[in-house]
Parts: C-alpha cells; structure tokens; sequence
C-alpha cells in the first residue's frame, strides 16, 4: 500500500481501487482502539479529515 503521510504515532495508507479509501495505523501496536492514547485518535482524525 502506498503511504501517504507518516509520524512517529500514526501512518496512513491509500488503499488502491475504484473508489480508494484510507487506512490508518498506529506506529505502536494496540490491540484495541480502547487502548490508543487519545492525542493519536485525534490527530489521526485530523489529518483524516484534511486528506
């Protein structure tokens, strides 16, 4: 997958098909949503919305 934009908490992908779509990844890896600290949520939902 293509990346594109990268930090030292979060990474975003473009998932490469008729409509692309976005993945987000945290660099540490969480089991569960639960356990993301809630600075990276919300930075990841930031750049989310900017992209």
């Amino acid at each position: 997958m293509p990346v594109i934009f990268e930090n030292r908490d979060i990474k975003i992908e473009i998932e490469p098909s008729e409509l692309p779509w976005f993945k987000i990844f945290t660099q540490y890896p969480y089991k569960e949503m639960c356990e993301v600290p809630k600075e990276i949520k919300i930075q990841g939902s930031r750049l989310e919305q900017r992209v």
